[in-house]
């Protein structure tokens, strides 16, 4: 039997999907854009975000226990099914190579001057590797774990900061003008989206009655801390956010506290890099799970391997070069793409959900004709029931007369 999560830990798993891009270098990418109306920007993204979240919980709630391929191969066919698990595997595989070019621009700001290339990509490798070959319970407690530690460290740079801002910074609003805030919604698409992961986790969650509350609730307080971070982030550095591409760390810079050591930094430090590991493996065990069920691997040392080596020639191409990695990742042609990819699966879903929901409806006629299809029968469930009807009670309910059979059906 599959393990599966629960409703909170599928939570914390789309909160941690949240919050790993939109702190560190993406805050100037916006900035570039759109200027100090930043957290305009990011608010449109997440209620669109949002939304989609909303739908897939009604999605997740209609097929507590159908993973995604089996959803759209049963409405469109095998070929669609793996189509669109290879097109998420694309998406999952690209945010983690992302993540690893945050990695390493984190470690040369913060922890070294220049770290070899050898010493980075070797034991990140063997760390993206182990982690591939959990499974999403495993990976879901671990950040249960960590997620206090998490957010309080979040409060505690977003509040510190802005003990010290400026918010006359971040009037007037639009001064850029409208075009250029979903501009930056627009070229920034790629690290919206993060409902996406709820597409992995179908079919995996033990989905109670209040597991939705749970996710919701989740959301909002991640959704929250997100805005106003992007609020702070325009109050202390206005016009010149463009300049500040380690935005969590700058932050902490703006600030007058100082500890035994000299500076609290180091705390930031040591919490981003435990998010940005999370967060690394995260995407590329989703990765893994979409590349295993679209091609049906039976070893699950293949799709590591394959996803290893794929890395592997991204980081050779990219040459772990962030700034390069962002003018891919927000080129115009990519963002278009991603929002049509993004916008496409939560709409194929609804109409799957919706197709297969008047497929698997029995009715009288067809008991009557002996027209029950095989897998609409393995959607009864026996505590929903009191009889399940077998091949000799149909035949026997031919000679019965509508009346009777109606009865029977009513009462079964």
């Amino acid at each position: 039997m599959t393990k599966k999560i629960t409703g909170i830990q599928c939570g914390l798993l789309l909160c941690l999907t949240t919050i790993s891009l939109k702190f560190l270098a993406f805050p100037s990418v916006f900035a570039n854009y759109a200027g100090k109306d930043v957290y305009f920007s990011v608010l449109i993204g997440l209620m669109l975000d949002f939304s989609f979240v909303l739908i897939m919980l009604w999605v997740l709630k209609q097929n507590p226990h159908l993973t995604f391929f089996e959803l759209i191969k049963r409405a469109f066919g095998k070929v669609v099914a793996s189509v669109l698990l290879v097109c998420l595997f694309l998406y999952f595989f690209f945010r983690g190579v992302l993540v690893v070019k945050e990695i390493h621009n984190y470690f040369n700001e913060t922890l070294f001057e220049n770290i070899e290339w050898l010493m980075f990509v070797i034991p990140l490798f063997a760390l993206i590797a182990f982690m591939m070959l959990k499974d999403f319970r495993t990976f879901g407690r671990t950040v249960q774990f960590f997620m206090p530690l998490i957010a309080l460290a979040l409060l505690f740079t977003i509040l510190v900061p802005a003990s010290e801002a400026d918010f006359s910074n971040i009037l007037p609003v639009f001064e850029y003008g409208v075009k250029n805030t979903f501009n930056a919604v627009l070229r920034c698409s790629f690290i919206f989206g993060d409902y996406l992961i709820l597409f992995v986790l179908m079919g995996k969650i033990k989905f109670t009655p209040d597991a939705p509350k749970k996710v919701l609730t989740c959301v909002v307080i991640t959704y929250t801390l997100v805005i106003l971070f992007y609020i702070v982030f325009a109050s202390v550095f206005g016009d010149v956010g463009i300049n500040h591409s380690l935005a969590l760390s700058d932050l902490l810079l703006y600030t007058s506290i100082i500890t035994e050591t000299g500076t609290i930094n180091w705390i930031n430090i040591i919490i981003w890099l435990i998010i940005l590991f999370l967060e690394v493996g995260l995407m590329f065990l989703s990765a893994s799970k979409t590349l295993t069920e679209a091609f049906n691997f039976k070893n699950r040392y293949i799709p590591t391997v394959l996803i290893c080596v794929l890395l592997f020639i991204s980081i050779v191409y990219l040459y772990l070069n962030l700034i390069r990695a962002i003018e891919i990742v927000t080129s115009l042609w990519f963002s278009i793409s991603v929002i049509a990819f993004q916008v496409m699966l939560p709409i194929l879903s609804v109409i799957a959900t919706l197709k297969l929901r008047g497929k698997n409806k029995v009715t009288l006629r067809q008991v009557y004709n002996q027209s029950v299809v095989k897998y609409q029968l393995t959607n009864i469930v026996p505590s929903n029931c009191k009889t399940v009807f077998s091949n000799k009670k149909i035949k026997q309910v031919k000679n019965k007369k509508p009346s009777k059979i109606n009865k029977e059906v009513q009462n079964a």
